[in-house]
């Protein structure tokens, strides 16, 4: 009877989701157990001969080929980072009682992905411990409408392409009729204020972020969505990975042509939405995202990836505008205290989603939050995004605040990043 082949995992759980499992015939069923088969997989040997008509080998016909060991694969993973954010987030869940939770960590240079953490998890060595819907990463295979994190691409559309800049205003209150019939209301009731363009992000204001938009074009405002990535799968190409959904101009409607102003009518992944705060922290430029650092084979052959071409998406001196205004937001905002990171200058800006039920409604009250963010804001190294879905103890973005906080903590001292030495720029206000 043949040998069975038998994988262990010696870290149990920690990125299960990305690593993925076999079967208990040694099958890869998932993650980069399935996607990197032709770099992990073993060749078997063999052994011919000649036998005489008495079914005896015949002496000198033998010929044996050896097996090959499969390779390793070395993700762009940090396995203790991993680990610690994997426990953080679980706790999150929990307190918050959500449905489930991620952090994703993104090393701003290299569009390497650093940590991968979800709850819940799948541990590789017993995956039948867990719901098939737990077996896979849901950063990739989720989809969702961002809500507020993307009105900083309605930002950079407005400043390049309508003359706006962070000091141009518009009149907004807490709820307002458009002159086609759309409503749109803000999440606290306000009266009438000149709102900055800073400042309509650092209030969040639905109302002033809808009437900023319609500085430019609805083709415009497509585009830039689209060039910073909505429609189109990361470049990991992670297996059963969403392109998210981006519909034609020709299918917005009086409604749809300012909630797209403020993350609503679209949707995508956690990476998509970490790729959208890595190109601003690189000064404008994109770069792939990858989780794959190396195949080494059993010769020792080490073979990279293509990590893909760097693409300029917007013009530096607006990404750094961008940085400036999304570090008001972190040092401005309702949540300041919340998600500082005492020593360093933070970037960051929270959504709060909107769920559509199942018959196409949205939800009353289900929501699906995150934030994002970037630091040292002076000097990007690293973003992180978290996410929480349906959390029930707060249901705003505020339930992101502490994981956020402590997320970007570990990270920071993780890779010993030199603290900020220049106080944050509070100098854009948020009405005139």
């Amino acid at each position: 009877m043949p040998a069975q082949n038998t994988r262990i995992y010696p870290n149990g759980a920690v990125a299960g989701n990305i690593i993925g499992f076999v079967g208990s015939d040694g099958v890869p069923l998932a993650g980069y157990e399935l996607m990197a088969e032709e770099c992990l997989a073993p060749i078997d040997g063999q052994q011919t001969y000649l036998r005489g008509t008495t079914g005896v080998a015949i002496p000198g016909s033998e010929e044996v080929t050896e097996p090959i060991d499969g390779g390793t694969l070395q993700l762009t993973i940090n396995s203790e980072l991993n680990w610690y954010l994997q426990q953080m987030i679980a706790e999150e869940v929990k307190t918050q009682r959500a449905l489930s939770g991620s952090v994703l960590v993104v090393e701003v240079a290299t569009g390497k992905i650093r940590a991968a953490a979800e709850y819940p998890v799948v541990d590789p060595n017993e995956p039948a411990a867990s719901r098939v819907s737990d077996r896979t990463s849901r950063m990739f295979t989720d989809a969702f409408e961002p809500g507020s994190t993307y009105k900083i691409v309605t930002a950079a559309a407005v400043m390049e392409a309508g003359g706006v800049t962070p000091l141009s205003t518009v009149s907004a209150a807490g709820r307002e009729v458009f002159p086609n019939g759309a409503v749109i209301t803000d999440f606290t009731p306000h009266g009438t204020l000149e709102y900055t363009l800073a400042g309509a992000l650092i209030d969040s204001s639905n109302v002033a972020m809808s009437k900023f938009g319609d500085k430019v074009s609805m083709q415009t405002r497509h585009d830039y969505l689209a060039a910073f990535g909505v429609g189109e799968p990361t470049a990991v190409g992670f297996i059963g990975e969403r392109s998210g959904l981006l519909h034609p101009v020709s299918a917005w409607d009086n409604q749809s042509r300012y909630t797209t102003t403020f993350g609503q009518y679209f949707t995508v992944t956690t990476p998509q939405l970490a790729g959208v705060y890595q190109t601003i922290a690189n000064g404008g430029v994109k770069v792939p995202l990858r989780l794959v650092e190396s195949c080494t084979g059993a010769d020792g052959t080490v073979v990279e990836p293509d990590a893909g071409e760097p693409t300029r998406v917007i013009k530096k001196k607006t990404a750094d505008q961008l940085a400036l205004m999304l570090e008001n937001v972190a040092s401005q905002g309702s949540l300041a205290k919340q998600t500082a990171v005492p020593g360093y200058r933070i970037a960051a800006k929270t959504g709060t989603a909107q769920k559509p039920g199942a018959d196409g409604r949205y939800k009353a009250v289900e929501r699906f939050t995150s934030i994002v963010g970037f630091a040292p804001a002076d000097d990007p190294e690293y973003v992180v995004v978290v996410t929480l879905d349906e959390p029930r103890k707060v249901r705003s973005s505020a339930a992101t605040a502490p994981a956020f906080q402590k997320a970007m903590t570990q990270v920071l001292k993780t890779y010993r990043v030199f603290p900020s030495d220049t106080p944050t720029d509070t100098s854009l206000p948020k009405t005139k």
